[in-house]
């Protein structure tokens, strides 16, 4: 009884430990689709970057979600002066670099980006899509640069080194389908 007890305890524990790392903002199932929908917490990659005089970034932040088999990479901004126009149907893509030097595409999703609203500050958010390869790669390897290739004003982002570890931890909270439509997770690779 005591055995069973102890094991009982260390799954418990364990469950609640694996939770707190992998911090969702979204968890739920779309009641229109019918596909579990998970967004993890945005991580700040960077703040106050000026690229030139007339664009400005408050902040920049990145985020993973996951809806159904499909994964994406979200791209968060506030700027404090300039314009970006990125357009999905002509090619924006970001260009990721990773601490091994390689260098990663993602086709940006949507026309155009999404105007979000956090607290009473609103923020511009493109959504890109992560294949199997990539997802396997971002979670081997730290994210150290970004390039958004936006039609007007296209910027390149320095990922602040202490949120490197973060992305990388946050990207470990996804599952992938694989071909055999199986679920797992990135351990079981």
């Amino acid at each position: 009884m005591k055995t069973i007890f102890t094991f009982s305890l260390f799954l418990m524990m364990s469950v609640l430990v694996n939770s707190q790392d992998c911090d969702f903002e979204i968890n739920q199932k779309d009641k229109f689709s019918g596909k579990v929908v998970k967004l993890i917490n945005p991580v700040t990659i960077a703040e106050k970057l000026k690229v030139s005089s007339d664009l400005k970034f408050v902040k920049i932040t990145w985020a993973m979600k996951q809806n159904g088999d499909q994964l994406s990479a979200l791209l968060e901004w506030r700027l404090s002066k300039g314009y970006v126009a990125m357009n999905g149907l002509a090619g924006t893509s970001l260009s990721v670099l990773l601490e091994n030097n390689e260098v990663l595409e993602l086709k940006m999703t949507a026309p155009l980006p999404s105007t979000i609203k956090r607290g009473s500050k609103y923020y511009s958010q493109s959504e890109f899509r992560i294949t199997t390869d990539d997802f396997i790669k971002l979670s081997l390897y730290k994210i150290s640069d970004i390039k958004v290739n936006a039609m007007i004003n296209p910027f390149e982002i320095p990922v602040d080194p202490e949120a490197q570890p973060v992305v990388l931890e946050k990207t470990k909270c996804f599952t992938i389908i694989t071909e055999e439509k199986k679920v797992k997770t990135l351990k079981e690779i």
